[in-house]
Order: structure tokens, then sequence, then C-alpha cells
């Protein structure tokens, strides 16, 4: 299943130069191991996204109550 997430500017270029390799997110999605992430850079000055973008497989989840 592919998911689509905004992300910001300073964390899509971490994530772009592999210095950031995992998300911590809210759980009101499901998403599995195998699942495609596509992060997409959204500016929250503008409020609008820059039309870049990076697709990243799902390695691992863990969930905690």
């Amino acid at each position: 299943m592919r998911h689509t997430k905004k992300v910001w500017p300073e964390y899509f270029q971490k994530i772009l130069d592999d210095k950031k390799t995992f998300e911590l997110r809210l759980a009101d999605w499901e998403c599995n191991e195998g699942d495609i992430l596509v992060l997409q850079e959204w500016n929250p000055e503008t409020k609008e996204y820059t039309g870049r973008e990076i697709e990243k497989e799902v390695t691992y989840v863990g969930k905690t109550k």
C-alpha cells in the first residue's frame, strides 16, 4: 500500500541525505512493513508543496499505547 505524507523542509532534507532514517507518527492510519511512504516536502510558511518528493519503503513499524 502507498501512503502520502507531508514533511517539512528541515526534515525532508535530512531524509534525503540519509541522516533521518525513521519517522514517528500518530497512529491514526494503518501502516505496515513493506508499505511505501511517499513523502512530499511541504512549506509551512507558504502552505504549499515544494514539488520535491521521496519514496521510501517501510521496514519496521513499532506501536505503543
